[in-house]
């Protein structure tokens, strides 16, 4: 009678689990011509580390987008990191009022200017200038 096989012991693959948020997504997201724009400005510039995005109460709608350059983080500020060379700095309380916005750098006729595409916005004034978000 023959002798059974022995069997070769099994590979054990280590697994990991990761969370799935399906409600979590990117507060903000710069399209690439906007992330080469910004780096572009800072180098031009000298210094700073990044943008800062902040919405304050201004404007016929009732919104404004404020954009600054930033040298360092403030205490209100959530970093979301774009690259090793930039990051996109946001006012807490901006979060509300841009949460899954993209930032693009356009050309319009003879102007280039950055603009946001805010899926919250329910209407803008004339101008452009302010926003309102319900």
């Amino acid at each position: 009678m023959p002798r059974p096989q022995r069997r070769k012991p099994r590979k054990v693959t280590e697994m990991t689990v990761q969370k799935f948020n399906p409600n979590e997504q990117d507060h903000i997201t710069l399209t690439k011509v906007a992330t080469d724009y910004i780096k572009q400005c800072i180098e031009k510039r000298g210094s700073g580390i990044g943008l800062r995005v902040s919405v304050n109460k201004a404007g016929c709608s009732g919104l404004k987008y404020q954009v600054d350059f930033v040298e360092f983080a403030e205490p209100n500020d959530l970093v979301h990191p774009i690259d090793d060379k930039l990051a996109v700095f946001i006012d807490k309380d901006a979060v509300q009022y841009i949460q899954g916005t993209v930032l693009d750098y356009v050309t319009e006729g003879l102007n280039k200017k950055l603009i946001f595409k805010n899926p919250n916005e329910t209407s803008s004034c004339g101008c452009g200038e302010s926003f309102t978000v319900e």
